[in-house]
C-alpha cells in the first residue's frame, strides 16, 4: 500500500489498516487519528508531526528496514576502515620519527609517558566521562605545542639530553592523543551499530578497525609500543558506552553520540500526538518520539532491548 491510497482509504471512513506493510511511508503532518494499524509493517515509516489520537499499534514492526541495515553496515565498515587508516598512519609515521631521533633511554621514557597519558584518560573518562577523559589530551597536546615552540630557543642554554627526552615526550602525546581519538571514534560508531543493526556487525567493524591499523604498523618492519594503545582505548571505551546505555549519566555523551548516528533512520514520530495511542507488545528499537505528545501512551508490555519502552522512547531509541 503507498501513501496516497492508505489517505484516501482513510479519508473514505476506512481505520483497518491491520497487518499491511507500510514500510517506508512518508505520512508526515497527516491526520490518522483512531487508525488500527495492529500487526503493520512500519520499518522506516515516517509519522512527522502526523495526528495519530488512541491510534493501535500493538504487535506492529517498527526500527530499520532491511536495506538500511545493510546500508549502514556498509557505511560504517568504511567510516571505520578510513579511520583505522588514519591511525595508523599517523602511529606509523610518528613512532618512525620517536625511533629515529631519540635514544633507547629516550624511547623508554617516551613508553611510559604513553602508559601515564593513557591512564590519566581512562581514570578520568570512568569517574567524570568521557568529554573529561579527553581533558588529559588537551593539556598534553599544550604541553606537546609548547615544547616545539619554545624548545629550539631554550635548547642551547639547557641540557641537550633534557629536550631530547622532552621532545620524545611530545611525539609521543602526540601519537596516543590521535590514535585515541581516532580508536574512540570508530568504537562509538560501533556502539551504534550493535544498538541500530546488531552485535555481530558491530564486532566486525572493530575487527575491521583492528586489522587495518596493525597491518599498516607492521607494514614498516617495525615493532611498535603504540599498538597495544589500540584494543585499550577499545575495551575502555566499550566499557564506557556499556555504562552509558545501562543510564549512568557521566556517560550520556556516548548515548547521544551513538543516537546522532541512526537519528535520521528507524520509525519516527517526532513532534506526533499520539494521545491514548496503545504501542504494546512493541519492539521500539530505532523508534523515535523526539517533541511527541504521549499523554496516557499504553506500552506495557512492549519493551526496547529488555527495557521499558517508555524509557527508551523518550531516549529517541
Amino acid at each position: 500500500m503507498n501513501n496516497q491510497e492508505l489517505l484516501n482509504r482513510y479519508q473514505q471512513g476506512e481505520r483497518n489498516f491491520r497487518r499491511q506493510n507500510l514500510s517506508g511511508l512518508s505520512l508526515i503532518g497527516q491526520n490518522l487519528a483512531e487508525a488500527d494499524f495492529s500487526g503493520a509493517n512500519l520499518r522506516g515509516a515516517r509519522f512527522d508531526r502526523s495526528i495519530l489520537k488512541e491510534a493501535n499499534f500493538t504487535g506492529v514492526q517498527v526500527g530499520l528496514r532491511k536495506q538500511d541495515e545493510i546500508f549502514l553496515s556498509l557505511l560504517f565498515l568504511i567510516i571505520v576502515a578510513i579511520l583505522a587508516i588514519g591511525a595508523g598512519l599517523v602511529g606509523t609515521l610518528l613512532n618512525l620519527e620517536l625511533r629515529g631521533l631519540t635514544s633507547a633511554f629516550e624511547e623508554i621514557t617516551a613508553g611510559w609517558a604513553m602508559v601515564f597519558l593513557l591512564l590519566g584518560f581512562a581514570i578520568l573518562s570512568v569517574l567524570e566521562g568521557l568529554k573529561s577523559g579527553f581533558i588529559v589530551f588537551a593539556i598534553a597536546f599544550l604541553v606537546a605545542v609548547s615544547v616545539a615552540a619554545v624548545g629550539p630557543i631554550v635548547s642551547t642554554v639547557i641540557n641537550p639530553i633534557a629536550f631530547a627526552v622532552s621532545s620524545a615526550i611530545a611525539i609521543a602525546i602526540t601519537i596516543v592523543s590521535s590514535v585515541t581519538a581516532l580508536t574512540v571514534s570508530a568504537t562509538i560508531l560501533a556502539l551504534s551499530i550493535w544498538r541500530s543493526i546488531n552485535l555481530q556487525v558491530a564486532i566486525l567493524t572493530l575487527l575491521t578497525y583492528g586489522v587495518i591499523f596493525n597491518g599498516i604498523v607492521y607494514a614498516t618492519n617495525i615493532v611498535t609500543s603504540v599498538v597495544p594503545v589500540v584494543p585499550a582505548v577499545m575495551l575502555l571505551t566499550l566499557y564506557l558506552g556499556w555504562r552509558a546505555f545501562q543510564g549512568d549519566p557521566r556517560q550520556s555523551q556516548i548515548r547521544r553520540l551513538a543516537v546522532r548516528l541512526t537519528t535520521g533512520w528507524g520509525t519516527s514520530f517526532r513532534n506526533t500526538d499520539l494521545t491514548s495511542a496503545d504501542f504494546s507488545d512493541v519492539q521500539l528499537r530505532n523508534t523515535h518520539f523526539e517533541g511527541a505528545n504521549l499523554t496516557r501512551v499504553r506500552w506495557n508490555p512492549a519493551q526496547t532491548d529488555g527495557a521499558p519502552a517508555h524509557r527508551f522512547s523518550l531516549r529517541n531509541f
